[in-house]
């Protein structure tokens, strides 16, 4: 928070050389002018205290309709805490803000709501009763994926887009690794993957 101009040092606890990743969702008035800049900002600090590292990502001033903006990081050595700001320098107009989220990750991750308190999760996804859409021979899914990372930040070995099976040996999986996104039949029992593409 900021009082009088001053940046507050009164920050997030949080642990040296770690990965988080600060998150909003946002919606700019078609009408905005100035000319200035929007971003989000996360500002580390010391014991004594100090600034240890500041930073900033842009929030481009065009999107006019919900996006998501995120600015992945890893603390400093001697970093204890951060503050977080969204900020709007010389701009006029309205912008409507949701779902800021910061988080210990190398990527942001679906919001949940923390009610202000810490939470956690398991792995996120939306599953879908498969009576009338799907029977175990014949069914189709269509996906449009925007990675959000980059291929060496990967969450985890694999990131799974979509799993079909009725056990977790007699599936079909759609996935992620470091490098391509596969397909691959029988995924957790070894079976052969179809590779489709680099990330």
């Amino acid at each position: 928070v900021a009082t009088g101009g001053t940046e507050s040092t009164d920050g997030i606890p949080v642990s040296a050389s770690t990965a988080y990743v600060f998150s909003a969702w946002h919606k700019i008035n078609s009408s905005l002018t100035g000319g200035g800049t929007l971003s989000l900002r996360v500002i580390e600090w010391s014991v004594v205290p100090g600034v240890t590292a500041d930073r900033q990502q842009a929030i481009a001033a065009t999107a006019h309709d919900w996006a998501r903006t995120s600015l992945a990081f890893t603390t400093q050595v001697d970093t204890v805490k951060v503050s977080l700001r969204i900020m709007f320098n010389t701009v006029a107009g309205s912008i409507y803000l949701d779902g800021a989220q910061f988080e210990q990750s190398t990527c942001a991750t679906p919001y949940i709501e923390t009610d202000g308190a810490t939470a956690a999760r398991s792995a996120a996804r939306v599953r879908i009763p498969v009576t009338s859409l799907f029977t175990p021979t014949q069914g189709w899914a269509a996906l449009r994926i925007r990675m959000g990372w980059a291929s060496a930040d990967i969450p985890a070995a694999t990131a799974y887009f979509a799993l079909w099976g009725d056990s977790t040996t007699n599936l079909l999986a759609l996935y992620a690794s470091a490098t391509q996104v596969l397909l691959t039949n029988d995924a957790t029992a070894g079976g052969a993957a179809q590779t489709l593409g680099p990330i």
